[in-house]
């Protein structure tokens, strides 16, 4: 017998998350595959039932050493957090 605590990450939502931004950065971005380093989804524990609680972690291969955040808002639009600057930087039009 199992115990989930209130506190541990949801890992089916984590890969949903993971697919929906690589989606993104492929199909609305133009990225292709081999321009993604990793994608990967993490869990805050201080955001829980806050739209913040999980984000995805995307590291370009042509920049290994920069991390860009992106998130999903309540509607199930991705948009990358703004407190990141570097070659894939987005900005709105």
């Amino acid at each position: 017998m199992g115990v989930t605590s209130y506190f541990s990450p949801d890992l089916s939502e984590m890969n949903e998350l993971e697919d929906e931004v690589e989606a993104y950065l492929r199909e609305d971005q133009g990225y292709d595959r081999d321009e993604l380093e990793s994608v990967k989804a993490a869990h805050n524990k201080k955001f829980i039932g806050n739209p913040a609680e999980y984000r995805v972690e995307v590291v370009f291969a042509d920049e290994p050493s920069q991390e860009y955040f992106y998130y999903t808002d309540e509607s199930g639009d991705v948009y990358q957090s703004t407190a990141t600057e570097g070659k894939h930087t987005e900005t709105e039009l």
